[in-house]
């Protein structure tokens, strides 16, 4: 979709879209659902606490979540189509999975890529095993 309401956050390249908020408040409503007792930290929204009254009430979880609705705004909002939606979790301050979607192409032709890695469970790429490079230089 066409980006609306594109708003400035701290600068003329600093951005967010209606559709930045709108899918942050999906990601968060689908994670209080299921896990109300932890911590949130979404890009546009800040550090969200549990409102169960549970330890994330006093911002005690020992999990956080880190979002950030649309990874690549300024694309998105210029129609280049390369952007993405990230989510991390952390556990007491160490990264255990995270995942992307990244969607490319543009219109008549989109697509995806979704990334996920798990601590000790390696990383897929659309449900594929991904590893990094073994290269470990680069020469010009």
């Amino acid at each position: 979709d066409k980006p609306k309401a594109i708003e400035s956050k701290s600068g003329a390249a600093d951005i967010v879209t209606q559709t930045d908020k709108k899918t942050e408040e999906t990601i968060i409503s689908f994670i209080q659902s299921h896990y109300p007792e932890h911590m949130i930290l979404g890009e546009e929204g800040g550090v969200i606490t549990s409102s169960s009254g549970g330890a994330a009430a006093g911002g005690g979880s020992e999990f956080l979540w880190c979002i950030d609705p649309l990874d690549g705004t300024t694309n998105f909002a210029h129609s280049f189509p390369s952007f993405g939606v990230s989510v991390g979790l952390l556990h007491q301050g160490v990264p255990v999975a995270g995942s992307v979607v990244e969607f490319t192409g543009g219109p008549y032709c989109w697509n995806t890529r979704s990334f996920a890695a798990g601590l000790g469970l390696g990383a897929t790429c659309n449900g594929e095993r991904c590893s990094v490079s073994a290269t470990d230089s680069v020469q010009v």
